[in-house]
């Protein structure tokens, strides 16, 4: 019998150590890792992803804007988005809202000329969903290989390193390193400009003696230690779930969708949110855990709250709040209902303490063909705010 709890309580121990560890090595009977569909998100919902061109001989010297303008207005073309590796890239993807879109670039932009450059145009894949991506290589590499946040304190020094990655350096070496940051800038604007102009290497010639070696003159920071902390007047916080402790988070995400990771952790540690942000993120986020909606997942695309941008006047302590909604499919009168209850939160219910001054509802989703998603809609209105750049 002593034997057999002995056998027992390893066999837990064990369990537990797979589990921590993340082992995806099979045991005897059990299947290998499987890998997720990578272009499953093709069948979920209309994405221009599956409507690109690979657009290749690009000039030497241009701008995104210079080629989204090249393709628009010259060529004529109804595009949804360019996409370039790197700058100065060679080559970039062209994305179309339909396939008659797309093939229509295809026969005009090959063999067109943009700034003295001949194009070349071919259909491309669909790239592959990254989270997926990133998720399957977890699992057959061993998700212990990638460095896991397993408490509260963990959870806080990552975000903060993502979100101010100088957080932890003196304020005096962050001036220093920003002024050695613009010095190599200047300086790389200054060989492309002469590059670009060779008539100017005498003028730039005597610039670069006037000013240090640089193009023009470049003025000391002017140092504000005083607002160093707490100096942010608007965020836009993402909603979603708190892997620690799975409850419903308003916060900043942990890192990049393509990384690997949604999850949504708590703003308490970030310094350079104001104390009436935080409170009013906390507010909301308790609206949101007692919400019958759940938060949006940018994995299975399900889920209703997405987005709370909060503003707010550092002089002036006037609060404006943008509640960020997927529909979801559901009706006008459910939507309404929905904005009736934001409202009422902040008017008469537990949401009333931040005495919030403007209250906008927005609906964020991903459009379908052309869909013109409607403005964010004022809710609520006390004192002055400008609705512009919100």
């Amino acid at each position: 019998m002593e034997e057999k709890l002995v056998m027992e309580e390893k066999l837990v121990i064990e369990e537990k150590s797979e589990m921590i560890e993340g082992s995806t090595e099979p045991e005897n009977g059990q299947e290998k890792h499987k890998d997720l569909d990578e272009y499953a998100y093709k069948n979920i919902s209309y994405t221009t992803e599956v409507f690109k061109l690979e657009l290749r001989g690009l000039p030497r010297y241009y701008g995104i804007g210079q080629l989204r303008k090249f393709l628009s207005k010259k060529m004529n073309l109804n595009i949804s988005k360019v996409k370039a590796p790197a700058i100065k890239s060679k080559w970039a993807y062209v994305c179309f809202p339909s396939a008659e879109e797309r093939d229509k670039g295809l026969t005009t932009l090959n063999g067109a000329k943009f700034k003295a450059a001949i194009l070349q145009a071919k259909v491309a894949d669909p790239a592959p969903d990254p989270f997926v991506k990133r998720k399957n290589e977890e699992a057959r590499e061993g998700s212990n290989k990638r460095c896991k946040v397993e408490t509260p304190e963990e959870q806080s020094l990552v975000l903060r390193s993502n979100v101010s990655p100088l957080w932890n350096v003196p304020y005096e070496e962050q001036l220093a390193q920003k002024m050695k940051e613009a010095k190599i800038l200047i300086n790389r604007l200054g060989v492309d400009l002469v590059k670009t102009n060779p008539d100017l290497r005498q003028w730039a010639n005597k610039q670069k003696a006037e000013n240090d070696g640089l193009i023009c003159k470049l003025l000391d920071i002017k140092s504000r230690p005083e607002f160093i902390d707490k100096y942010r007047n608007k965020c836009e916080f993402t909603i979603g779930r708190n892997d620690l402790n799975g409850k419903r988070t308003v916060g900043f995400r942990m890192g990049t969708y393509a990384s690997g990771t949604i999850e949504v952790v708590p703003i308490d540690d970030v310094k350079f949110v104001p104390d009436l942000m935080k409170k009013a993120v906390k507010v909301f986020e308790k609206y949101v855990q007692e919400s019958k909606f759940d938060v949006y997942s940018p994995e299975t695309l399900q889920g209703n709250w997405k987005q709370l941008t909060v503003r707010v006047g550092t002089q002036t302590d006037q609060l404006m709040l943008v509640v960020g909604f997927h529909p979801q499919g559901l009706t006008e009168d459910e939507l309404q209902a929905v904005q009736d209850e934001i409202k009422h939160f902040f008017v008469e219910g537990d949401g009333a303490e931040l005495k919030v001054n403007s209250l906008y509802f927005e609906i964020i989703k991903r459009k379908d063909k052309g869909e013109v998603l409607p403005p964010a809609k004022l809710l609520l209105r006390k004192g002055i705010h400008s609705r512009q750049n919100v």
